[in-house]
């Protein structure tokens, strides 16, 4: 079994609660999918993704930033908490971010017509 690690450069402009929420939204998951056909995260797709700087400046950053921390808090008072809405939060800010419109929404989270 391999394991990696991914380790941020100590850059105070990272906010690395901003930086996990992207990471673990739909939008990141369907692009790492459909650029490297990957379902687990891989040292090569990470360094593939389109990380947008603007997402760690102003209000964005703050909102990426409490809604992450409200998950982690939810799961570590209880690892069963269902935390879908503010996962939901997540992939709408991060399809903001990104300017994707809903037709493009849709094909990431597979509604599509």
């Amino acid at each position: 079994m391999n394991v990696f690690s991914l380790l941020p450069r100590t850059d105070p402009k990272i906010d690395l609660f901003v930086l996990l929420a992207i990471l673990n939204s739909r939008f990141m998951n369907w692009f790492l999918k459909l650029d490297y056909g990957l379902h687990t995260w891989v040292i090569t797709g990470v360094l593939g993704l389109p990380i947008k700087v603007a997402a760690f400046n102003g209000n964005k950053a703050v909102a990426l930033r409490g809604l992450s921390q409200s998950v982690i808090a939810a799961k570590q008072a209880n690892p069963a908490a269902d935390t879908s809405a503010l996962e939901r939060e997540i992939d709408q800010q991060v399809y903001a971010l990104y300017g994707l419109t809903p037709e493009e929404i849709a094909i990431v989270e597979g509604t599509e017509k």
